[in-house]
């Protein structure tokens, strides 16, 4: 019985701080608006006890632009493959704000707080490089098995993108449930995301910015690659230094 070989356990410990670090500045910036208040109170409550779990200073995230202050920026993907796409729409959801893209672009344009879209194009970037690393891994492993020299180029090239879109589609479940569950179980955070996406909604009305295509055609074919997305560690893709966004194999 073929079985894959073992992957990462621990959370995604870089993304959860980025996500954190977003959601500090969402909860300062309604307990300042709404200060002496049940309300406001609670927010800053919170958004303490959020810093120091991810030591964090309000220093830290003073610096820069107002939350405010909306802007767009364009994100390369490498190529308009839809699980590309699908992962920049995922991160960027999970930071409230907006992916847009045009059918066969490489570039995908995300509209939010100024300060949010550096960390949406940093996630997406660490992703890529994770999911390097896991397929690198899937390959050593088809070829120690006498799997991989044993088909040809167009069958390594679907399994290869069916693990990239499973993987992908693994990422966005954890994140879609990781951020279900931070709302739920708290209201004030909750307010605040809601609050943060209804005013980027207005910007982007008033701005006259038009949705365009969303990622279509998008459906898991590799339980590994799902496996390793859901549960991919992705501080040790940091390590090696600088790195692209192609992935061969």
């Amino acid at each position: 019985m073929i079985r894959p070989p073992p992957l990462y356990e621990d959370a995604d410990v870089t993304t959860r701080r980025l996500r954190a670090m977003s959601r500090a500045r969402k909860l300062l910036r309604l307990a300042e608006d709404q200060a002496d208040t049940p309300e406001g109170r609670t927010a800053l409550a919170t958004a303490e006890a959020l810093l120091a779990q991810h030591g964090l200073t309000r220093v830290g995230l003073e610096i820069g632009v107002e939350d405010g202050d909306f802007k767009k920026r364009s994100v390369e993907v490498g190529r308009a493959e839809a699980w590309r796409l699908t992962l920049v729409h995922a991160i960027a959801d999970a930071f409230d704000c907006v992916a847009l893209h045009r059918d066969k672009s490489e570039a995908v344009e995300v509209f939010g707080p100024a300060h949010a879209l550096p960390l949406v194009e940093y996630a997406f970037v660490v992703y890529i490089r994770s999911l390097q690393t896991a397929w690198k891994a899937r390959v050593t492993y088809l070829q120690d098995e006498a799997i991989w020299s044993a088909m040809g180029k167009p069958a390594q090239l679907d399994v290869r993108n069916q693990f990239c879109v499973s993987f992908v589609l693994g990422v966005k479940e954890r994140l879609e449930r990781e951020r279900h569950e931070e709302l739920s179980t708290d209201a004030v955070a909750g307010t605040a995301s809601a609050r943060q996406r209804r005013e980027l909604a207005s910007w982007m009305r008033q701005s006259g910015v038009r949705y365009r295509s969303r990622p279509q055609g998008v459906t898991p074919g590799s339980p590994e690659g799902y496996r390793a997305g859901f549960e991919t560690e992705v501080d040790p893709a940091l390590k090696g230094g600088p790195g692209n966004r192609k992935l061969t194999g």
